[in-house]
């Protein structure tokens, strides 16, 4: 996995990323940017997966379903490497996604919600259905 160091200069050289599609998850996440262990100023980066995290069971799921040891990390894009994208498309889906939206939308800018990072872009679009928008006014 050492070659993710090099991620962000590779985009860069060509020219950035034109669009970064991205989805929600139910405890603020999106790409690998986990509660716990996501830091703002990351650019593409290493994550450690342990089972301290609130989330390592959906992993432990994931990796179960293909009869797989549990990785003990992940790379992820970081916010700062998803906010230099010059646009960023949001799909959130599902009443299990409704108070993360209501969050991001309205609560604070704060690492133990990494999404709401996502704020911070100046062009951003959010495509959500009924059930995900049923605690936006």
């Amino acid at each position: 996995m050492e070659n993710y160091s090099i991620f962000n200069q590779q985009i860069e050289d060509a020219g950035g990323l034109d669009l970064m599609l991205l989805g929600l998850g139910s405890d603020g996440h999106f790409c690998g940017n986990m509660p716990l262990v996501t830091k703002f100023e990351s650019l593409s980066y290493e994550a450690e997966i342990t089972e301290e995290y609130p989330w390592y069971g959906v992993f432990a799921d994931i990796y179960k379903a293909y009869d797989q040891p549990v990785a003990r990390s992940s790379v992820t894009m970081g916010p700062l490497s998803v906010l230099k994208a010059k646009e960023v498309l949001l799909i959130v889906s599902g009443a299990s996604k409704a108070e993360a939206l209501d969050r991001l939308s309205n609560g604070p800018i704060t690492e133990e919600f990494p999404a709401s990072v996502l704020r911070l872009h100046s062009n951003i679009t959010v495509i959500a259905d009924e059930d995900a928008l049923q605690l936006i006014d």
